[in-house]
């Protein structure tokens, strides 16, 4: 948590700390192949250095079937009276 303000660090507060994108801490946090050893160290130390937690409830929806698409028609009637 930031003393300051009680508040826990944001994947942006990583980034901000870091000098890179947010993509840049995502593909650090999740392990790909494709940052370079200098890029991957300085977010690392970003995270160490605030305490950073990933939302484990936004991985959680991420990892989910939970992105559904719902699909409403309207229908005319005819309606007699």
């Amino acid at each position: 948590m930031n003393i300051l303000n009680n508040k826990k660090p944001t994947i942006t507060d990583v980034a901000k700390k870091a000098g890179v994108s947010i993509k840049t801490v995502s593909r650090v946090v999740n392990k790909e192949a494709n940052v370079s050893d200098g890029t991957r160290e300085k977010v690392q130390t970003a995270i160490d250095l605030l305490n950073y937690q990933p939302n484990i409830s936004a991985r959680h929806w991420l990892e989910t079937d939970l992105f559904q698409l719902a699909y409403y028609t309207r229908t005319r009637t005819n309606l007699t009276i």
